[in-house]
């Protein structure tokens, strides 16, 4: 939020004051240097037409930070009924009065829609009210045609008319809502995997930050750098729509499986992206906005090394359990041989009693996704219990228990399941 005492500072204004002789069709003037009005200016430009002050400026704020939209004042209205002017096509009072997001040097009648929103005559003034908010730090640009004022009361055809008469003339202002200055707070707080040894075939990264991300940057904002600090080219999977989760918290970065797979044509002709034996770093921008628009309050590095790819299906037959004891709540532990995909840990694995009632509880994860641990809310009974896996957990090259991420042709397929779950059955431990 701006403090009252800012905008007074800047003025609510940042208001353009601006005037115009008449000038040659479609020209836009102020009465400085005949360009078109900015309110960055210190020197704010001034002028009449007509024996009247022609002012541009932002409507009153409805509380001390954020103006509400733009009037014009200095007009003479008098002949003009505010009710039939309100009642006019959007389309008819755009050529008159247009407001549009800055970025557009052609002047009134340039490329960029103009914002929607409602127009009305109030003391006066004509003002302009969007249908959404004014935002914080993006521009706009307002353009006035005094001239074809009296064509508001007229058929089109004398607005077409006016639009191409050599007296018409265009007064232009450009406004800017500055945003509130801010400490950068938001981080990134983990990446996975975890583990600095990985394999040749990796898949994917994590990336989890402190609070919401804005989205759009990814792929600016995330380099991969190999062991002389020279950036990778093209690593990641690049898509249009960035894979978030509801949150936008948590990034879900992939590499290209073109150069994953074998006998791609992308792995043929560039390589694969990371090579056995090799260490690299992936680094997250520290200019990367958050979904406030601030930068991250640091940058991040992540350092690790290539192992061998990882040609091997996750086996449950593998995993070790470590048991709890009846009467308590310590943890029933799951400790796997290899690193396993560290969201699908958190979303795939559940424990269910005899009777096929999940058991309530918290799940975390242990060191370099290794091991998954699950405590229960109440005490566990002298029961039977099971572990249910969803066959698609992954490791972390993306083979999963039912299947291969990356399948040789030549070779024999090691396994396929259909099943959608299996069930790691466990009894808790009596009383010592």
């Amino acid at each position: 939020m701006i403090a009252p005492q800012l905008w007074r500072r800047i003025g609510l204004g940042l208001l353009i004051v601006a005037g115009c002789a008449r000038q040659p069709a479609g020209k836009a003037v102020d009465s400085a240097k005949g360009r078109a009005a900015d309110s960055s200016k210190t020197s704010l430009p001034s002028g009449t037409r007509e024996g009247h002050s022609i002012t541009i400026s932002f409507m009153a704020a409805e509380g001390p930070d954020r103006p509400v939209g733009f009037e014009i004042t200095g007009v003479n209205l008098s002949e003009f009924g505010g009710s039939d002017l309100e009642a006019l096509p959007d389309d008819t009072w755009t050529r008159v009065f247009r407001v549009e997001v800055a970025g557009n040097d052609s002047g009134a009648s340039g490329e960029l829609p103009p914002l929607a929103g409602s127009y009305r005559l109030e003391a006066g003034r004509i003002q302009f009210r969007p249908r959404y908010p004014l935002e914080l730090g993006l521009g706009y640009k307002v353009s006035f045609h005094p001239n074809r004022l009296a064509l508001l009361r007229g058929s089109r055809a004398e607005t077409t008319e006016s639009a191409e008469s050599a007296s018409d003339e265009v007064i232009i202002a450009t406004f800017k809502l500055p945003k509130p200055a801010s400490t950068p707070t938001t981080t990134v707080t983990q990446v996975f995997p975890s583990a600095k040894l990985l394999p040749e075939n990796q898949l994917k990264f994590y990336i989890r930050f402190s609070a919401p991300m804005s989205r759009g940057e990814a792929y600016q904002r995330v380099r991969l750098l190999d062991s002389e600090g020279r950036i990778v080219d093209l690593p990641f999977l690049e898509l249009d729509e960035e894979l978030w989760d509801p949150s936008f918290t948590r990034l879900t970065l992939l590499f290209d499986p073109g150069r994953i797979k074998r006998g791609l044509r992308p792995r043929e002709e560039f390589g694969a992206v990371l090579e056995e034996g090799k260490s690299y770093t992936l680094l997250v921008d520290r200019d990367w906005p958050d979904a406030a628009g601030n930068p991250l309050r640091e940058g991040f590095r992540k350092n690790f090394e290539v192992a061998p790819p990882d040609v091997e299906q996750p086996d449950p037959d593998d995993w070790t359990l470590e048991l709890p004891r009846t009467g308590t709540t310590e943890p029933v532990r799951l400790l796997f041989p290899e690193p396993l995909d560290h969201a699908m840990l958190l979303r795939v694995l559940a424990v269910y009693d005899s009777d096929e009632h999940g058991v309530p509880g918290q799940i975390t994860i242990g060191p370099e996704e290794t091991s998954w641990i699950f405590t229960p809310d109440i005490p566990w009974r002298p029961d039977k219990y099971a572990i249910f896996v969803q066959t698609d957990l992954e490791d972390l090259a993306g083979n999963s228990i039912a299947r291969m991420f990356d399948v040789d042709l030549l070779e024999p397929i090691s396994r396929q399941l259909k099943a959608e779950t299996v069930m790691v059955p466990f009894r808790v431990r009596s009383e010592e």
